[in-house]
C-alpha cells in the first residue's frame, strides 16, 4: 500500500516538471525584436515568432509611407505588444496609411507609448493602422495618443465623434465609459472591452488622448475655416438645463391642454355633480365612450359610460334606453353590474361676458341636470298602468329613477330601482319585443318623445352616464393579445385557464338566453369580456359580460328579424349577412370565436379584408372538414369539436348556452 502511494505522488511529480519544462520552452521560444526603421518593422509584423516589438526612439520620430509600411504588411493570430520606446511617447507619422496589421482569429494586439499622429480620418476611426478581421480578435491602445491632422476642435472631428459614439452605444450595454476634455483639442478617454465589428471582436482605451493637430504638426488647407464653439458647445452642462427645461414647459403645456379639453368637456361636470369623479378614459364601445371613476363619497373605483345624443337622434336614444333598460334587470355573477344612471342636457347660453380689458364679447355654455330622460320612462310608465300599447298589464310600474316605490324623482338623486322589460316595450307600442326590434327606433309614436324633441331649443347635446363595475385589469381582447392564455416558453395552450374563463362566458349567456330574459347580446366579442381581479381563483382573475348597446330582447318567437347589419364582423355568424336573423345561436357563434382565439392567440380571420370574411361566412356549406376553422394544436379534441359546433355554418347545428356550460364543465372534470 505504501508503495502504492509513493508511485502515484511521483507520477504527480513527473507530471508537473513536464508542465514546467513546457511553459520554459514557450518562454525561450518567446522572441522581443527592436526596430529602428519601417523596413525593420515591417519585417517584425511578419516574423511570427516575434510577440514583443519595441520602436525604438530615432531622431525627428517615425515617418512611415504606404511604400514603406503599405496596407495589410501583416496579419497576425497570436498575442502581440507593439511598443514605443521611451522617454514619453514616441512619435509616429502614419500619413493616414491604414490597415497596415490586421488582426486575425485568436489576434490580440496592444499598442502602448506611441503617439500616432495623421491617423485619425471619418472613413477609419479608431486605431488607424491596425484592423480587426474576424470574430475573436481583441485590439488594446494604452498609454497613447492618437490624432487627426485635418481638425483645430474636437467637436468638428468626426472620427473622434465616431469613437464617441461608439463609447456611448457600449454604455448601454454595462460597459466602463469616461471621457474627461483637457481642452479645445484634446479629449481623455478610457474604457472596458467594447463590442467591435465584426461581431465578436473587441476593443479598448486606456489612458489614451485623442486630439486634433491641425496646424500644429501638419497644416491645414489655406481655405479651412476654423468655426468656434458656440456658448452651448463650451458648456454643455448648459444645453442639458435648456433641454430639460423645454421638456417641462412641453409637458407643462401638454398638461394645460389635456386639463381644458377635459373641463370643455360636459361628461366631467356632470359626473362630478353626481358625485362621481372621472379620471381616465378607458375606451370607446358602438354607443359611447368610458371612463375610469372615482366615488366622491366612499372612494370606490367604478367605470362610467358616457352615451352622447342629439334629441332628434330617436335611433341613438332608443339604443341608450335599450343598454340601461336591460343592464337594470342583470344581477349576475358573470355579468357587469350596473350601479346608476343619470342624464344632463347641455345647453348654451348665448349671453355675452365683456372682458373689461379688451371689451370684447364671448359666448358662455353650460350643462345642467336634466328631467329629459325621466320623461321618457314616467311617460312610459304611465301608459302601462293605463294599459294603452298591448301587453302593458305585466308590469308593477316601478320608475328606474326612483327606489321601486312608483314615483319619479329627479335624475341622479337615487339609486337604481326595477324595470320591467315588457313594460317599457308595451308603453313605446311594443309586444315585448326590443326597442330597436322591427328595425325603427321604436319611439315614433311617443307623445313624450316628440315632446322631448320639439322642446329642445337650445340644447347642444343630451348626455347619459352608466355607472357600472370596475373591471380593473382591462379587455380579454388585450389579455389574448398579450398571450396571457399561453405557456411563456412553449406557446402552448394553457387549456384549464381557457375552460375556466370560457366557462364563465358562457354561464353569462346562459343567464341572457335564460326563457325569462331571452336577450341576445348581437355584439359579444373578446373586447366587450372585461377581467375583474379575483384573489380566490386560480387565475387571479373573473371575465364577467359587458357593452348591451346593441343587445335585444326576443318576444315568444324563437328568431327575430332586423334591417341592420352591426356588431364586429369576425364574432358575426352568417345568418346575419344573409336572413338578418338575430337568435341565440348568434352569441354562441360569436362565443366559438373567442374560444379560438383563447386557444390560438390570434383571430382566426386574421389577414383577411372585410369582404373576405364575410364571403368565407355566408358561402354554402355541406358541414365538411374543409368548411370548418382550421384546428388548433394542443388543445383536447373535445375542446376542438366544441369550437367547431359552436361555429357551424348552420345556427341549428350550434349548441345553446346551458349545452356549451355542461360540456365545459365535463371537460373540466376530465382533466
Amino acid at each position: 500500500m505504501r508503495a502504492h502511494r509513493l508511485q502515484a505522488r511521483s507520477g504527480r511529480a513527473a507530471l508537473a516538471l513536464f508542465w514546467l519544462a513546457l511553459c520554459l520552452l514557450q518562454c525561450c521560444q518567446a522572441k522581443t525584436v527592436r526596430t529602428r526603421t519601417c523596413a525593420e518593422l515591417g519585417q517584425a509584423l511578419a516574423d511570427e515568432t516575434a510577440d514583443h516589438i519595441i520602436m525604438a526612439h530615432v531622431e525627428g520620430g517615425w515617418n512611415c509611407s504606404a511604400a514603406e509600411l503599405p496596407p495589410h504588411t501583416a496579419n497576425i493570430r497570436r498575442p502581440l505588444v507593439l511598443e514605443g520606446e521611451g522617454p514619453g511617447l514616441l512619435y509616429y507619422d502614419n500619413n493616414r496609411v491604414n490597415k497596415i496589421i490586421t488582426i486575425g482569429e485568436g489576434g490580440n494586439l496592444t499598442q502602448r507609448n506611441i503617439w500616432a499622429d495623421d491617423c485619425l480620418q471619418p472613413t477609419m476611426p479608431g486605431f488607424c493602422f491596425s484592423v480587426n478581421a474576424h470574430r475573436g480578435a481583441f485590439t488594446h491602445a494604452e498609454n497613447m495618443e492618437i490624432s487627426d491632422s485635418g481638425c483645430v476642435r474636437v467637436r468638428h472631428s468626426q472620427a473622434i465623434n465616431s469613437i464617441l459614439t461608439a463609447m456611448r452605444y457600449a454604455k448601454l450595454f454595462n460597459v466602463r465609459v469616461e471621457s474627461t476634455p483637457i481642452d479645445s483639442r484634446r479629449l481623455r478617454i478610457d474604457t472596458g472591452w467594447m463590442p467591435g465589428l465584426p461581431v465578436g471582436s473587441y476593443f479598448r482605451f486606456s489612458n489614451v488622448t485623442v486630439s486634433c493637430t491641425g496646424n500644429l504638426t501638419h497644416p491645414l488647407p489655406p481655405d479651412f475655416v476654423d468655426e468656434p464653439d458656440t456658448l452651448l458647445q463650451e458648456h454643455p452642462h448648459l444645453l442639458i438645463a435648456l433641454g430639460i427645461a423645454v421638456l417641462l414647459m412641453a409637458g407643462g403645456l401638454l398638461w394645460c391642454a389635456r386639463t381644458s379639453g377635459r373641463n370643455a368637456r360636459p361628461e366631467y361636470e356632470v359626473a362630478l355633480s353626481q358625485g362621481y369623479k372621472l379620471e381616465e378614459p378607458l375606451g370607446s364601445g358602438h354607443y359611447g365612450r368610458v371612463y375610469r371613476g372615482r366615488d366622491t363619497a366612499t372612494g370606490q373605483l367604478v367605470a362610467v359610460k358616457v352615451v352622447d345624443m342629439l334629441p332628434s337622434q330617436r335611433r341613438q336614444v332608443a339604443a341608450a334606453l335599450r343598454e340601461c333598460e336591460l343592464m337594470a334587470q342583470m344581477e349576475h355573477e358573470c355579468v357587469v353590474k350596473l350601479h346608476r344612471f343619470y342624464s344632463a342636457q347641455v345647453r348654451r347660453h348665448r349671453h355675452q361676458v365683456v372682458d373689461k380689458g379688451s371689451g370684447s364679447p364671448s359666448l358662455d355654455s353650460q350643462w345642467s341636470s336634466s328631467s329629459w330622460f325621466k320623461r321618457l320612462f314616467a311617460g312610459a310608465a304611465r301608459r302601462r298602468r293605463q294599459g294603452q300599447g298591448g301587453g302593458g298589464s305585466g308590469s308593477s310600474g316601478a320608475s328606474v329613477w326612483g327606489s321601486g316605490s312608483g314615483t319619479s324623482t329627479e335624475p341622479g338623486s337615487g339609486r337604481l330601482g326595477s324595470v320591467s322589460s315588457s313594460g317599457l316595450s308595451s308603453a313605446y307600442g311594443g309586444t315585448g319585443s326590443s326597442l330597436l326590434g322591427s328595425g325603427q327606433s321604436g319611439l315614433e309614436d311617443v307623445p313624450e318623445m316628440e315632446a322631448v324633441v320639439h322642446g329642445t331649443k337650445g340644447v347642444l347635446l343630451v348626455q347619459v352616464q352608466l355607472v357600472m363595475q370596475y373591471c380593473d385589469l382591462g379587455s380579454l381582447e388585450k389579455a389574448i393579445k398579450r398571450g396571457d392564455f399561453q405557456h411563456p416558453e412553449t406557446g402552448e395552450p394553457l387549456v384549464r385557464t381557457i375552460l375556466l374563463t370560457a366557462l364563465e362566458i358562457a354561464r353569462g349567456l346562459q343567464y341572457l338566453h335564460h326563457p325569462d330574459r331571452r336577450m341576445v347580446h348581437r355584439d359579444l366579442s373578446a373586447a366587450n369580456v372585461l377581467l375583474a381581479t379575483a384573489p380566490g381563483d386560480e387565475r387571479g382573475f373573473k371575465a364577467l359580460l359587458s357593452d348591451f348597446g346593441l343587445s335585444t330582447s326576443l318576444s315568444n318567437d324563437a328568431t327575430h328579424r332586423t334591417s341592420e347589419v352591426k356588431g364586429t364582423i369576425s364574432y358575426m355568424s352568417p345568418e346575419v349577412f344573409t336572413r338578418y336573423d338575430v337568435s341565440p345561436a348568434l352569441d354562441v357563434y360569436s362565443f366559438g370565436i373567442i374560444g379560438c382565439m383563447m386557444c390560438s392567440g390570434k383571430d382566426p380571420y386574421e389577414g383577411h379584408t372585410p369582404a373576405m370574411v364575410i364571403f368565407a361566412k355566408v358561402r354554402s356549406s355541406d358541414g365538411s372538414a374543409d368548411e370548418r376553422l382550421p384546428p388548433i394544436e394542443g388543445i383536447p379534441a373535445e375542446l376542438q369539436q366544441l369550437l367547431w359546433d359552436c361555429t357551424a355554418h348552420d345556427k341549428r347545428d350550434r349548441p345553446s348556452a346551458a349545452e356549451v356550460v355542461r360540456r365545459l364543465e365535463d371537460l373540466l372534470l376530465s382533466l
